[in-house]
């Protein structure tokens, strides 16, 4: 059954607690959530009585993370595991199966195989013993289109002095931060040390300093003195604008420099116990450097909730403030600034490609952001089918992440837009970030070569199919295996991630029409396009959030969106259907919980979630990636026409209505259309 009342889940949490020696420390909290979400699972009797194990897990992309797999001692070998890991089979079917970690000196691997994992990678735990784990994974049968490589960290995080304390002396500190170090945060979690803490000890002193031994055993980041000075300096003048004689104490001049530190060498999150901390110098540092302080308690939920906000933060070229320029002959020198140190490269290898690529005539492309500084730069060839990007580079930056994922986005669209069926990433010296951007989107590594097809086929699984034997042919990968109807909703949507821009119409993946107001489109989308510039947040990405009602909905994820402008016909884009998303998932909670969590993505505040919300307690949070504008907008006139030709809709948009893949795809094609010239009336102009 599934573990939603309390008394069971404490239940749980304590039967957790007793095997955390090979379970690893979970908190508490993160039990409860999974209980909310439906993703705890526990095996009761039928009398009642004690609950007899249980299986907690994640559900991340498109499969299933299995985090604890527990059954009591007294009831083992009477088939609770299976049972427990086939009621997440039957119940995530649809997902491409079960991942699964465990250390190898458990001597578990006749279990795991009992329960029909396959190994499928090697992993290091993040104990102090480093002891070597295997991947395990459970098949669900749909058609093996992906490698499974082992994910890069999704999220580092700095950790303040008190937590560094709790590692060195666990039990003397009741343990409180070794979860952090449990093998279930393997590749999603590094910890590192910044020169701020350094500096702390060194004020502590003593040079046997137990201190200074397990530091050592975590990264090292160093922030430039400057840097760090100037973000203590504005971090500092914000907290005093409310506590005149900060900082007061010495822990406060501590504090405050190791936030500085870390802020300063562009460390995403900064995790402390010292709630004091998080309190006074928490909001200031968020809106001046970006950077979260949170306890560690919130580890999973932001790491389960946020989906690793470094790499999901809004980065878009158009009408951000970010440029691009061709670099000119006479800036060579400057573009030494994108040299791969860390991978060996030097300068004189550096120089021989650039001016490689100038002799060849390809344009070498330099991102600038809104203050002048040289961001990223990239080169590519058409080469027949294919589309080659021998030179892509990020500089090392707070945003590189989110850069990375950006630059791979306007690949993908310029390979659609040249007609090439392949994009490969050429460049033999790709950075970690840009390889992290690479395996999220689901390229393809082959040989240490990474390869997108571009699919643009809006059609069968069979003819979608024919074009990526064609587009993998190109990649000399071998042909992908043939697909069939009726693909699960969760295999479609990582298709048309993967083979961007395909759409498998005759997969279960549904497609629903939703309205949004011309106002938040502007702000969201681009559409209308606004007058001024649209803020970074909002316009430099591929992920967004848009909130409204979760009363009747009738939406489910994943599940395609096809946008719908609404509001007064004398309003600059409405009545028209504009776009084209994917809906990843839909959150549901309270303004205030959803607005906290995810303001970043979306263009609402609490006030707006609650107007959203009709006046219910809780509003739903629709979370959006690859978003397509089309080239011109359809007509709520042109759509009534292609529904009086195909059925499958709604005529009119109060509120989201569900469309028939046919429809959604006559839509779509009408849209993108560069022959469907904007009707006179329905010229797209700038908004107010």
């Amino acid at each position: 059954m599934r573990a939603d009342a309390a008394d069971l889940v404490q239940a749980l949490i304590d039967m957790g607690d007793d095997a955390r020696n090979t379970l690893g420390q979970l908190p508490h909290a993160a039990y409860r959530e999974s209980a909310e979400q439906g993703r705890l699972l526990a095996a009761v009797p039928l009398d009642g009585g004690t609950p007899l194990g249980y299986a907690l897990f994640r559900l991340p992309r498109s499969e299933v993370a299995l985090t604890h797999l527990c059954v009591r001692p007294d009831a083992r070998n009477r088939g609770i595991a299976r049972r427990l890991v086939e009621e997440i089979s039957r119940l995530h079917g649809g997902r491409l199966g079960i991942r699964a970690k465990c250390r190898d000196d458990y001597g578990l691997e006749p279990a795991w195989t009992g329960l029909g994992f396959q190994r499928r990678g090697r992993a290091v735990g993040r104990g102090k013993d480093r002891a070597p784990m295997t991947v395990w994974w459970r098949d669900h049968g749909h058609p093996d289109l992906f490698t499974t490589y082992d994910q890069p960290v999704e999220l580092r995080a700095a950790i303040d002095l008190n937590v560094l304390r709790d590692l060195a002396a666990p039990q003397d500190r009741g343990n409180r931060s070794d979860f952090l170090l449990s093998d279930e945060l393997v590749g999603r979690l590094e910890l590192v040390v910044t020169s701020g803490m350094r500096a702390e000890i060194d004020r502590i002193g003593g040079s046997d300093n137990p201190l200074r031994a397990v530091m050592a055993e975590y990264q090292q980041v160093s922030a430039a003195p400057d840097m760090a000075a100037d973000f203590e300096r504005r971090i500092g003048d914000a907290v005093r604008e409310d506590v005149p004689d900060f900082p007061r104490t010495e822990q406060d001049r501590s504090d405050l420099l190791q936030v500085a530190h870390a802020a300063a060498a562009c460390i995403g999150v900064f995790l402390t116990w010292d709630n004091g901390l998080i309190r006074r110098l928490g909001p200031c540092t968020e809106r001046l450097a970006g950077m979260r302080i949170m306890a560690p308690d919130y580890v999973f939920v932001h790491l389960d909730e946020l989906a690793n906000a470094q790499s999901y933060q809004k980065l878009s070229l158009e009408n951000s403030g970010y440029t691009t320029v061709r670099a000119a002959a006479n800036t060579e020198s400057e573009l030494l600034d994108f040299v791969a140190g860390s991978a060996g490269e030097t300068q004189a290898e550096f120089r021989k490609l650039l001016r490689g690529l100038a002799r060849t005539g390809a344009a070498v492309i330099v991102v600038h952001a809104p203050d002048g500084r040289r961001v990223a730069t990239k080169a590519t060839v058409l080469d027949g089918e294919v589309l080659r990007v021998p030179l892509l580079r990020v500089a090392d930056d707070r945003l590189a992440e989110t850069v990375a994922r950006h630059l791979l986005w306007t690949l993908r669209r310029e390979a659609r837009g040249q007609g090439a069926r392949l994009l490969h990433l050429a460049d033999p010296r790709l950075s970690a970030r840009v390889v992290h951007a690479a395996d999220f989107d689901s390229m393809i590594n082959a040989s240490g070569q990474w390869h997108a097809p571009v699919i643009d086929v809006c059609g069968s699984a069979a003819d979608v199919a024919a074009a990526a034997v064609q587009a993998y042919s190109l990649a000399g990968l071998g042909a992908p295996p043939l697909l069939g109807p009726n693909l699960s909703a969760h295999v479609g949507a990582r298709l048309e991630q993967a083979w961007w821009p395909a759409k498998i119409i005759d997969s279960e993946l549904p497609c629903f029409a939703v309205p949004i107001k011309a106002l938040y489109s502007t702000d969201l989308f681009g559409y209308p396009e606004p007058l001024t510039l649209r803020p970074p947040q909002l316009s430099l990405g591929r992920e967004h959030v848009y909130y409204h009602s979760a009363a009747n909905s009738v939406l489910r994820a994943p599940a395609r969106i096809l946008w719908y402008a609404s509001g007064d016909r004398r309003t600059t884009g409405s009545g028209h259907f504009f776009g084209v998303s994917r809906l990843d998932g839909i959150t549901r909670d309270t303004p205030e919980q959803l607005h906290a969590a995810l303001s970043y993505y979306g263009v609402f505040d609490v006030e707006a979630i609650k107007q959203a919300a009709l006046g219910k307690p809780k509003a739903e949070a629709l979370r959006l990636s690859d978003t397509e504008l089309f080239a011109a907008p359809v007509s709520l006139r042109r759509y009534q026409a292609l529904l009086g030709a195909l059925g499958g809709g709604a005529t009119n948009f109060p509120s989201a209505r569900k469309l028939s893949p046919q429809l959604y795809a006559a839509v779509y094609a009408d849209g993108m259309s560069s022959a469907n010239p904007v009707r006179a009336g329905d010229k797209m102009i700038k908004s107010n």
